[in-house]
């Protein structure tokens, strides 16, 4: 059986990396800058606002949430995506934070441009 999580786009990965940052080091939060919006998935950014806006926010509750609001968040196993990728460092979370947004503004010009 091929686990299709492991097969993600670069905005998937971008995006999953940020959170699963912020997620296993709260201490990071300070520095965060992007709008819900600037996220490709509606789920990542609900669980952005989430972690934005509660600081207590942990990834055990965010697995909770997934149980009983998955259409908010994503069912359980698309939040344990988030909550279980792998990140070398909680280094980095500026240059995370860049390359969702110029991925955020190569949609919006790709809109423009059709």
């Amino acid at each position: 059986m091929v686990d299709r999580e492991l097969y993600t786009t670069d905005e998937e990965y971008s995006e999953k990396m940020l959170l699963a940052k912020v997620l296993k080091y709260p201490e990071e939060r300070d520095s965060l800058r992007l709008d819900s919006k600037h996220f490709s998935d509606a789920r990542h950014g609900a669980i952005y606002d989430k972690i934005l806006n509660d600081r207590t926010f942990t990834k055990e509750l965010l697995l909770n949430d997934s149980l009983t609001n998955p259409q908010l968040y994503g069912n359980f196993e698309f939040v344990r995506s988030v909550t279980d990728f792998p990140i070398p460092t909680k280094h980095g979370v500026t240059n995370d934070q860049k390359t969702v947004y110029d991925m955020y503004k190569r949609r919006e010009e790709n809109k423009i441009m059709k």
